[in-house]
């Protein structure tokens, strides 16, 4: 039960989440827009060295995009499925083929305007600059978020992220497990527990209720590191290592 108290008590998502997640969005635009506009500055055809000017610009920006959007999903996803991986694969590679049959049909466009889209996206493919574009501003619009994952999950583990590295790390495994080695993430407060008698006199379940449980006591008596170990201070150590060096 204690896996849902970060959803019952709103830490998932409230107020000030919900605007640390805006602030991000425009974080990324930002990245995304400005490098975008300051690397393709003086971008030309390698062949012929005109401009591509600004079907060049949108192709390497919306590329970007799609694949900072696309890896930002991927960084929050819990449970990787084949469902999962193949919508991935597939976000990226439709792209790409939208991209060719979109600019195909400016063949049959005849404004001035819109003709350098015709053939623009074997031009930018090609380029050198596009794919360099793709690398750099990806990683540095995400390096910020997978940088924060990986410092959150290992040394400011909610629960559910010890859960996790419970299930790839050891497998079977039981609540008991987990609680004596992590007893800090557990909540310190009083519960009761209910459950249901086989029948009653009247021939109908009915509820009886239990003692009620202290959890703050449970956990330090159940403490694998000692009662001085359980305080959030500890909280510093890495979850592979809390792991590797139970007793299961």
């Amino acid at each position: 039960p204690e896996l849902y108290s970060d959803g019952m008590k709103g830490r998932l998502f409230n107020t000030r989440e919900f605007w640390k997640y805006c602030v991000n969005a425009v974080f990324h635009s930002l990245v995304c827009f400005f490098l975008t506009i300051y690397a393709c500055t003086d971008l030309v055809d390698v062949d012929s060295g005109t401009s591509l000017g600004m079907a060049g610009h949108a192709i390497v920006a919306y590329s970007i995009i799609l694949n900072v959007v696309t890896l930002k999903c991927a960084l929050e996803v819990n449970t990787w499925t084949l469902i999962n991986v193949a919508l991935f694969i597939f976000s990226i590679y439709f792209w790409y083929l939208f991209l060719i049959v979109y600019c195909v049909l400016f063949k049959a466009v005849t404004f001035n305007d819109f003709a350098s889209w015709y053939g623009a996206d074997t031009i930018t493919l090609k380029h050198p600059c596009y794919w360099l574009c793709q690398l750099v501003i990806v990683v540095v619009a995400l390096m910020r978020d997978a940088g924060y994952k990986y410092w959150r999950k290992t040394y400011e583990p909610r629960l559910s992220h010890v859960v996790q590295e419970f299930e790839n790390r050891v497998g079977d495994f039981g609540r008991n497990q987990v609680k004596r080695e992590t007893p800090w993430l557990f909540p310190k407060r009083e519960i009761k527990a209910f459950k249901p008698t086989l029948t009653s006199s009247t021939g109908t379940d009915r509820f009886v209720e239990m003692e009620p449980i202290n959890l703050e006591s449970l956990t330090s008596q159940a403490s694998f590191f000692g009662p001085e170990q359980a305080s959030p201070g500890r909280r510093k150590k890495k979850i592979s290592d809390i792991i590797d060096s139970c007793d299961i």
